[in-house]
């Protein structure tokens, strides 16, 4: 293989089955234009097995093994060394691509270079992590809105040092997003030859990320499958679970205690608020020049880690017992605890950790698009292929708004395109009326799942069927109370 444009990385320590059935996933995109880096970080050197299989069926795969067992922002770091191409992205050993998404961004990064690629990565939840067995997706409809733009870095990263951002999935990322070479070598001649320099990798990247940016494409569809199992550690380690959850988030905050970073840095790994986290790694940004003359705001962070805790009590009890270590730590401790005092506020654990669809939004199980698919990450990327296709058209078009707005579905589009057809009338009705989202949500349902009328006489079914929903309590009540409707 030539130098590829994309490097697709995998860090993965002892989940030879996930990997396996990951790699296997990958093999269903075409592009040349990439190379898949298993980075084995496995007590055993298990993963190695499952990549020499895949490599046997697919060239594009690599094998890198790391001499010792280490946290995950050592293995991140591992990785991005380890890569070739122009383009680096990260995802886990149970995660995936939305099929097509590879072979339009390999065209698309060819005709115009970007300093990185950012999108909405479409949740699935393994069904080891599912209450009933099963896994599924909850649809975030305006996320797949479709289309692509190339924006400018500066406004995200304007937004990053106000405190405005969404959450690390609202930002520019290497985990489930996508950086170029430049971006990845100008970030460690800042840092010193280190690229991730906080020992929680994800939030020191996305908030510094911007920083290092001119421009990205902004991608209006989903493109990355974040695949959530049982084994997923990182994620665990911002919530308040018990038992296993617990136990893996537990194990990801004392690697990271040990690592080099975690060493020789003044972090609190046990203070689970991660608004402190953001502002401690914007004064990093700051002290190694990142942010320009752009500075955080003590204040302004200060008041919005104390919403935080508010927001959730059980993270207070860390508070009580902290120790400052960096410079402006004492400030920030002694204005959290005269807000909510000497005791904590809570610290109830989840009595389950195993995930339902969210009833407020379109679900969609594999088996439900086809019983013959398998229920992996393989099986998620296929059922997404038929309900959203794969065609570049949806990724290319110019997108309609800023994506860090999106306003329609693209689902709920497709839909609506789908009823003009068979009932102009109903679908003019629907699209300028108050209680549009909550028919929508049963409209597209019942359109995926064969529940529309088709053929002779569908025109006035369909009428009947919109009549019928009007008067739905969850439509009456506006836009407001109906994008809550169950569809």
């Amino acid at each position: 293989m030539t130098v590829p444009l994309i490097s697709i990385l995998i860090p993965t320590r002892d989940r030879a089955d996930t990997l396996a059935l990951c790699l296997k996933a990958m093999r269903l995109h075409r592009t040349r234009d990439m190379e898949i880096v298993v980075v084995d970080t496995s007590r055993t050197g298990s993963a190695r097995d499952a990549a020499a299989q895949a490599a046997a069926f697919d060239d594009r795969v690599r094998y890198v093994g790391a001499a010792q067992s280490t946290s995950q922002r050592h293995s991140f770091e591992l990785a991005l060394a380890a890569a070739k191409g122009d383009y680096l992205a990260i995802i886990g050993d149970d995660d995936g691509y939305v099929l097509g998404s590879l072979d339009w961004l390999a065209d698309r990064l060819k005709r115009t270079p970007v300093d990185a690629v950012r999108w909405y990565p479409l949740l699935y939840i393994w069904p080891s992590l599912s209450q009933d067995g099963e896994g599924f997706f909850d649809i975030e409809l305006p996320k797949c809105n479709g289309g692509s733009a190339v924006l400018p870095a500066a406004p995200l990263a304007a937004r990053n040092l106000a405190g405005k951002h969404e959450g690390s999935w609202s930002n520019i990322l290497v985990y489930h997003g996508m950086i170029s070479r430049g971006v990845y070598e100008r970030m460690k001649a800042r840092l010193g030859g280190t690229f991730f320099a906080y020992p929680m990798a994800d939030t020191f990247a996305h908030n510094l990320l911007p920083f290092a940016c001119d421009s990205y494409l902004q991608v209006n569809d989903f493109v990355s499958i974040y695949g959530m199992s049982h084994w997923s550690a990182n994620a665990s380690w911002s919530r308040n679970g018990s038992g296993e959850e617990a136990a893996e988030a537990n194990r990801w905050m004392d690697e990271s205690k040990v690592d080099e970073l975690g060493r020789n840095q003044p972090w609190h790994p046990e203070l689970r608020t991660l608004r402190y986290h953001d502002f401690v790694v914007f004064r990093l940004g700051e002290a190694h020049g990142l942010t320009g003359s752009q500075s955080a705001d003590q204040q302004l962070w200060t008041r919005l880690i104390i919403e935080e805790v508010r927001q959730e009590p059980w993270k207070y009890a860390a508070w009580l017992d902290l120790e400052p270590k960096a410079p402006f730590d004492a400030e920030i401790i002694a204005a959290v605890r005269r807000r909510f005092g000497q005791h904590p506020l809570g610290n109830a654990r989840m009595a389950d950790h195993l995930k339902a669809p969210n009833r407020q939004l379109p679900s969609l199980r594999v088996r439900a698009v086809d019983p013959d698919l398998p229920d992996t990450i393989e099986g998620a990327m296929l059922a997404v292929e038929a309900i959203l296709g794969s065609d570049a058209e949806k990724f290319e078009k110019p997108a309609a708004v800023d994506a860090t707005v999106p306003l329609t579905g693209r689902l709920m589009r497709r839909g609506m395109h789908v009823l003009r057809k068979m009932a102009p009338g109903a679908a003019s009705r629907i699209m300028h009326s108050r209680w549009m989202p909550g028919f929508g949500w049963r409209l597209v349902h019942r359109l995926y799942a064969g529940q529309l009328p088709t053929g002779h006489g569908a025109r006035a079914q369909i009428r009947a069927l919109a009549n019928r929903d009007r008067s739905h309590p969850g439509c009456a009540q506006g836009d407001a109370g109906a994008a809550g409707s169950q569809p």
